[in-house]
């Protein structure tokens, strides 16, 4: 293995107001018939707010049932568990010691403000965390996580992609929290080492009225970073359109950007950007075609953004992981697998090594995901524009 990375920490631009609730997992599915089988965990925010995110869930059941179709693992077949945080760490910290207690191979593809809850439970038993949206000091640190998305590098792919297309100076708008102060100050020297100039506009959490925020982020710069969730992003770029000044807006994401916010907003979302390490369908990626059909033909309405692919593309790294593995597929086999000099490349995003690529991400370590693509808003969806952006050696 690696040597142990260096501790860091980071949050997402904008969390939002937690909603404390009670917790609870739930088996969703399990092999295609019989043999042998090992377990696997999705687990995250699923159900409460400020972040519902079922589409995970849908995501790894379709991953799986793919996999499972095709053979399985050398003909071990995938059982999935599912454990929703429901935004309460104690129910994070359940999910933790039931992934301990089910004897799962790997966590995957999780969104979580708790996931280090998690992982302090499953660091012991060598099972990994794959492919998780890395927020929290134990994702972006230890050797038993292996992300490939990271909550604040979009904003520094972000930076690249505005300064080409003229920006000398930007605004982040967000809701006034610790944790967007925080995220804000990482990319403000960031900013500089790239030549671009970060200012930040940090509203009230509680805002309805977004004109006079709107007019604060006139004022400061026409290039606009949106640091908010859906609501607050539908917000701003209509109040931004009401004063008549053109802006160039970007998107934290599709998890805040959904394509249910573009039919929202219409006309007035074209041209928003995201940058994004992930293949939407609009690629035209056969991976990515194929796993879109498989998870409607679960849930016809399933939302698909980033997290959605994420999760499916987390159950294929596992796959791809566990079938090098001689002898019995455990955590600790994933983990040694994961970080030996393997290369992934499972369609979804360009080919990564967490063997190499790690440590390419300002106070993101253990990310691996540092091409970025642009994507547009045209015709009521997310369209690449061409510009990649890989934040490896660019950022300082």
């Amino acid at each position: 293995m690696k040597k142990t990375l260096r501790s860091t920490a980071m949050a997402a631009l904008c969390v939002g107001t937690l909603a404390l609730t009670a917790c609870g997992g739930n088996a969703s599915a399990g092999p295609e018939g019989g043999g042998d089988s090992v377990k696997i965990m999705v687990f995250g925010s699923m159900s409460q707010a400020p972040f519902v995110l079922p589409q995970i869930e849908t995501g790894a059941q379709a991953a799986v049932e793919h996999v499972n179709k095709a053979g399985g693992i050398n003909g071990t077949k995938i059982e999935l568990i599912s454990c929703d945080d429901q935004m309460n760490a104690n129910a994070a910290t359940a999910c933790g010691r039931q992934a301990v207690d089910e004897g799962v191979a790997a966590v995957v593809g999780t969104f979580s403000l708790f996931s280090d809850n998690v992982l302090e439970q499953i660091t012991a038993e060598g099972i990994p965390l794959i492919q998780s949206e890395a927020m929290n000091q134990g994702e972006l640190s230890q050797e038993n996580s292996f992300p490939v998305l990271a909550a604040v590098a979009p904003n520094f792919a972000a930076l690249l992609g505005l300064k080409e297309r003229g920006c000398t100076d930007f605004v982040v708008a967000a809701p006034q929290s610790a944790t967007s102060e925080y995220a804000f100050g990482l990319v403000e020297p960031v900013a500089k080492t790239v030549g671009v100039e970060a200012k930040a506009v940090l509203y009230p959490a509680n805002t309805t009225d977004f004109t006079s925020v709107a007019a604060q982020l006139v004022d400061k710069s026409d290039c606009v970073l949106l640091g908010g969730g859906s609501a607050e992003s539908v917000a701003t770029l209509t109040a931004l359109k009401q004063t008549g000044t053109k802006t160039t807006n970007v998107a934290l994401s599709t998890i805040a950007f959904p394509n249910s916010t573009i039919d929202e907003l219409g006309d007035t979302a074209d041209g928003t950007l995201v940058y994004s390490p992930l293949f939407f369908e609009s690629t035209g990626k056969e991976a990515v075609s194929t796993a879109v059909k498989e998870i409607q033909a679960i849930k016809a309405d399933t939302v698909i953004d980033e997290m959605t692919m994420n999760a499916y593309s987390s159950v294929i790294t596992f796959a791809e992981a566990a079938k090098t593995i001689d002898g019995d597929i455990t955590g600790q086999a994933v983990t040694d697998a994961l970080n030996s000099d393997l290369t992934i490349d499972n369609g979804f995003t360009a080919p990564f090594n967490f063997g190499t690529d790690t440590e390419q991400i300002p106070n993101n370590p253990r990310v691996v995901g540092t091409k970025f693509i642009e994507y547009e808003v045209k015709g009521g969806d997310w369209q690449p524009t061409g510009k990649e952006f890989d934040l490896a050696g660019n950022l300082g």
